[in-house]
This record gives structure tokens, sequence and C-alpha cells, in this order.
């Protein structure tokens, strides 16, 4: 089920734009549910949802310090701003945002913020089972960090994870599997989630302080990708730095 929030202050969108969403969701065949806000203090106080459709202008809680607070809590919320003009969506960007709508809705452009968000989303749902004792346990693509290869063989080193996961997959099957997601080579041994890099220099720096070698035969490809998911990286750090070696 897609969870979805609308906030704003005027009950006459919050109507409209239900009935929006109720149309693009019912259409799709798509599971939903829809809660109203009428102020960013308000949605703050409730679970955060998939998706949030916020006005930028509100009073005390703005649109944008909702934006804010939502990437310090690291919650993995997207929004969709709307605005009265394009002179109140200057501040209108950052993690997990996809652009803004202009009031009165179009229906054609919300569908396609809302297709781009929808993919996203499912694509964050793909996993992997890896092989651990005698059990196996579901590894989801989105909290890799990085994946190193180990002769035939791969490891998977997961967000919050205290130890690696074993993966049969090959370094160049994983490759050819996570080409479009947010994923990038990066030497011969490694695959990077570039969501989670926070520098990049001689070596690839990840929020948790790990450093992974970059190779010079793949920076280019490498930064390309990294560059084209800029606005969606993770921002926050963890203590525990370390360095990766191996590049080739």
């Amino acid at each position: 089920m897609i969870t979805l929030a609308i906030c704003d202050d005027k009950a006459a969108f919050r109507k409209n734009i239900t009935a929006i969403c109720r149309t693009y969701f019912e259409t799709k065949g798509i599971e939903y549910r829809i809660c109203e806000y009428v102020s960013g203090e308000e949605f703050l106080m409730q679970e955060y949802p998939d998706i949030l459709i916020s006005d930028v202008r509100m009073k005390r809680v703005s649109g944008i310090m909702v934006k804010d607070i939502l990437a310090r809590m690291q919650a993995d919320t997207k929004i969709i701003f709307v605005a009265e003009n394009k002179n109140d969506i200057t501040e209108a960007f950052g993690r997990n945002v996809y652009g803004y709508l202009i009031k009165p809705l179009k229906y054609d452009l919300f569908c396609r913020k809302m297709d781009e968000i929808l993919e996203d989303i499912y694509a964050q749902e793909r996993y992997v089972f890896c092989k651990r004792d005698d059990r196996f346990e579901k590894v989801f693509y989105k909290n890799i960090l990085y994946i190193e290869s180990s002769g035939k063989a791969t490891r998977l080193y997961v967000q919050g994870a205290g130890e690696s996961k074993i993966s049969n997959l090959t370094i160049g099957k994983w490759e050819k599997i996570l080409d479009k997601y947010e994923f990038a080579r990066c030497s011969k041994k490694h695959i990077v989630n570039v969501l989670y890099v926070t520098d990049i220099n001689h070596g690839i720096k990840l929020v948790n302080w790990i450093t992974i070698p970059l190779g010079e035969s793949y920076r280019k490809d490498f930064m390309e990708k990294y560059y084209a998911d800029k606005s969606k990286r993770a921002v926050i750090c963890r203590n525990d730095e370390r360095t990766v070696g191996g590049a080739d």
C-alpha cells in the first residue's frame, strides 16, 4: 500500500488534490491511503508517509521547514511541493524532493511526478537473498552501502549491519543487475551505492566514513552516475571511519 499525505492550510485545495490522487491511484489499480493535514506541525506529529504533497507557504511551519526536518530525521518520504506561483519555490529542492507544481494542478504534470516517485519507491523494494550460516536472509538493495568481490562470490556491506553478507553472484553479475539503480562500479573489486557517498577525492567516502578506492578507468562513468543522482543522495554521516583497499 502507498501512503500519501496532503499538507495545506486551505481546505479547498486539500479536497481538490485528494480527488486527483484518488483518480490517479484507482486508474493505476494501486492500493493507497490518503491523510490530510492543515499544518506542518500536525503532519510532523504523525507517522511519516511514503509521499508528501505540501504547500510551500504555510503559517508557522512551512513546507520547506517540514522538508528540512524530514531530512534530519533521515525519513524516506518523497516530496512534491505546490505553490501559488514560481516565486514561492526558490527553496523547493533537496533530498527526496521531486520538484514542484503550480496551483491549480494540471493532471498530466501531476501524473508525471507521481510516476517518477512510484518508480523509485518500487525500485527501493528490490532485494536479494544472502546465505548466512544455515539460513537465508533478505537484503534490500536500498540498504547496501557497497559490494566487494571475494573470489567467485561477493560480500555485501549493509547499512547498520555488523557483518557483511555473502552472495554467490559475481561482481560482474551485480554490475548488470544494479545498472538501472543508484549503483556504480568504481574499481575492479567494488560497486558503490552512490546515495551513500559524501565525498570523492582519491577515493570514495561513504556516510559511515568507510573509504572505497576509485580506479582511474572507472572514474568517468562513476562520476556521471554520482552527479545524476545528486539530489537523492544521503547527507547524514556516521563516525566509524575505515579504509577499504584494492583499486585497480
